[in-house]
């Protein structure tokens, strides 16, 4: 965590050139490094994370600077009236509300972008899951908690499903993993916000191989997005990016 930031500027650069090249396409990308816990709630930490919260304000101005659409979640964490609710208390992770606030902040940006489009009555269906959480298995507690989920289901009360041909991609690292399977993730909550399909693509190495396997997947792709929504937890960028 208090590792210096050796490649910030080469990874702005990327990120930039990776912006760009979307553009040309007609594909607007969205970056959201999302705030670690520990930057939010300090109070897990025994030292003072100044040295990590500027190196990380820097990143967002450089990559705004370099016009980058960055969408910073620290200030309306900071300022969500419990913020220890946004994160789990047992994972490293963002909890349901962390989510939740996450896919509102975006899918406003996402919305002043595309406009009004089709829209979809998504509902929620409020549950509790059990689960272990990292920080225990990390340090062998086998014990296993409860926790608040909201599942997103499709008009016909089928589990939310994601659309291949959707206009919005969401790609990330573990943060969007997060919830995926219960279908209450950030992309299934994008799509209850902005009413609109989506499509999340999820891989662990998102952060650091992050414009390398947008470009492949955007290959792929039938049909190309007309939003990309690239979210990674942003310390991880403190190595070097391929």
């Amino acid at each position: 965590i208090l590792r210096p930031w050796w490649f910030l500027h080469k990874n702005a650069g990327t990120i930039s050139s990776l912006n760009d090249s979307l553009k040309k396409s007609g594909i607007y990308l969205f970056v959201v490094p999302v705030p670690d816990k520990e930057a939010i709630i300090q109070k897990y930490l025994p030292v003072s994370i100044d040295q990590v919260s500027r190196q990380r304000l820097h990143f967002i101005n450089v990559l705004k600077q370099k016009h980058v659409n960055v969408i910073d979640l620290t200030l309306p964490y900071n300022s969500y009236n419990g913020k220890d609710s946004l994160y789990l208390k047992k994972d490293t992770h963002w909890d349901q509300k962390g989510i939740m606030l996450a896919a509102e902040i975006i899918s406003a940006e996402i919305a002043s972008t595309l406009g009004s489009k089709c829209k979809y009555a998504y509902s929620i269906k409020d549950t509790n899951v059990s689960e272990q959480g990292d920080l225990s298995k990390i340090i062998g507690d086998p014990a296993y908690y409860q926790r608040e989920c909201k599942m997103i289901r499709m008009e016909d009360g089928s589990p939310f499903k994601d659309s291949p041909m959707s206009d919005i991609m969401i790609f990330g690292d573990s943060y969007t993993m997060f919830n995926r399977t219960l279908n209450a993730g950030i992309g299934a909550h994008i799509a209850y916000y902005t009413k609109q399909p989506t499509r999340t693509y999820p891989s662990l190495s998102a952060h650091i191989d992050g414009p390398s396997q947008l470009r492949y997947l955007l290959n792929g792709c039938k049909k190309k997005p007309k939003v990309v929504v690239w979210v990674f937890t942003s310390r991880f960028l403190c190595e070097k990016m391929k």
